[in-house]
């Protein structure tokens, strides 16, 4: 099963050493304590979830394609945040399965794409706190 995400409206980081909490409960609501920093990007960023039974459970495969608009140079691990249209947040990633991604080069103008296997569907960002730059060319 194959879940399509085209209404993305902001995608914020969220470095793993600035966590000082994330509580995941089982109906999949985060309560994250971290300061969020929002990503310059362009339209037409979009995501995917998919979902498949494996001999271990099951596995979720979310991937997600930027289109920034400024530089971008990740030195960090990290976790996403992904604000839709409708309200609802998205988490990418977890404190034991982080989001790792290294580019040496500037990506000003470029696609980014971000694949992330994990063992449950991305949750819901119920609240997250924090004092994060608000906005940002999103260096890490």
């Amino acid at each position: 099963m194959k879940q399509l995400i085209d209404n993305i409206k902001a995608i914020h980081y969220v470095k793993l050493s600035d966590i000082t909490s994330l509580d995941i409960n089982l109906v999949g609501l985060a309560i994250l304590d971290a300061p969020l920093h929002l990503l310059d990007i362009g339209h037409g960023s979009t995501a995917s979830i998919t979902r498949a039974p494996t001999d271990s459970g099951i596995r979720y495969t979310t991937s997600v394609n930027i289109v920034m608009k400024s530089q971008l140079l990740i030195k960090d691990q990290f976790l996403l945040v992904l604000s839709l249209t409708d309200g609802d947040q998205l988490l990418v990633g977890d404190t034991d399965l982080p989001i790792s991604y290294s580019e040496a080069h500037l990506l000003a103008g470029k696609d980014i794409s971000i694949e992330h296997v994990g063992h449950r569907y991305p949750p819901t960002v119920a609240l997250a706190t924090g004092s994060g730059s608000g906005s940002g060319g999103g260096g890490l």
